[in-house]
């Protein structure tokens, strides 16, 4: 047997056995994609169930928002500005608390400081609320400012919590602090949950931005060459009317130097 022979047979086992290795390593990676998840489901029924559960609570997004629907973008700003309201209400009865806390002497240090902190942690609520929902409506500054509702809807029913029995103090006071601090809790909730629903609708994207002012751009380079166009013509016309005035000037005279002559 030749040594090519010897080669020949070499590479033929080489090229089976790698063609045999590749196919136990299909059969291998065939078996493992089919093999379940460690909760008894398979991928592709998590990703099934997940968007069916995303349906369903876009669904009742959708029910609950329904007569919003017509005018999206003007319903977040109605609903800011309501939600201003009682921001501004809860301000002013913030720094009453803390004054008929004060007057009483036998008030909680801690919760004069939370009271008076939170009115005007609400109030620059409000400023930040109207810049980003009428300046600077971005997906990151619209869900920086989404972030904020939640944390501040989920202390106002802490201090609902606090207030509601508290004894020391004007006890009418605490619970009309307690009270508007619950209420805000619901309409900052409602304002979250509105805010999910329509942000897409709320969000300008700067390309948007940059494509509206190209366009005011070109609108307004497109004006200026019609204006232009349009007092060449007009120059173009006098100059045309100057030259015909004197040339009929010159057709008057012409007769006269004539018949002297």
């Amino acid at each position: 047997m030749t040594d090519n022979d010897i080669g020949g047979i070499g590479g033929g086992g080489g090229t089976n056995s790698e063609g045999g290795m590749g196919g136990t390593g299909g059969m291998g990676m065939g078996i493992g994609g089919g093999t379940a998840a460690p909760n008894g489901t398979t991928g592709d029924e998590d990703i099934d169930n997940s968007s069916s559960v995303m349906m369903k609570k876009n669904g009742v997004l959708t029910k609950l928002f329904s007569s919003c629907s017509p005018d999206p973008r003007g319903s977040v700003h109605r609903a800011w500005g309501i939600s201003l309201l009682f921001v501004v209400l809860y301000f002013a009865l913030s720094i009453f608390e803390m004054v008929s806390l004060q007057q009483a002497g036998d008030g909680s240090i801690a919760l004069i400081i939370a009271a008076v902190w939170t009115g005007f942690i609400h109030l620059a609520l409000g400023v930040l609320g109207t810049f980003v929902l009428k300046r600077f409506p971005t997906s990151f500054s619209v869900g920086f400012f989404l972030g904020v509702l939640v944390v501040l809807a989920n202390q106002n029913i802490v201090l609902y919590a606090s207030f509601h029995k508290y004894t020391q103090g004007n006890h009418r006071a605490n619970q009309v602090f307690a009270s508007l601090g619950f209420v805000l809790f619901v309409v900052l909730s409602f304002m979250s949950l509105l805010l999910v629903h329509f942000k897409e609708e709320v969000v300008v994207s700067p390309i948007d931005d940059t494509e509206d002012n190209d366009g005011a751009g070109a609108g307004a380079g497109a004006g200026a060459g019609m204006d232009n166009a349009t007092n060449m013509n007009n120059n173009m016309n006098t100059n045309n009317g100057q030259q015909q005035q004197q040339q009929q000037q010159q057709q008057h005279t012409n007769p006269i130097i004539t018949m002297e002559a």
